[in-house]
C-alpha cells in the first residue's frame, strides 16, 4: 500500500509537480476524514 502510493507519486511528481501536489494534498485529507469519521463512530459506539 504504502509502497504502492509512493510509486504512484513519484511518477506523478516527475509528470507534473502541481498533480502531484493536489494528489498527496488529497492523501492528508482523506486521512483527516478517516480520523473524524472514526472519532464519531467511536462517539456512537
Amino acid at each position: 500500500m504504502v509502497v504502492k502510493f509512493m510509486v504512484v507519486h513519484y511518477n506523478m511528481h516527475s509528470k507534473n509537480v502541481e498533480i502531484s501536489y493536489m494528489y498527496v494534498k488529497n492523501a492528508v485529507s482523506v486521512q483527516q476524514m478517516l480520523k473524524i469519521y472514526v472519532n464519531i463512530h467511536k462517539q456512537y459506539m
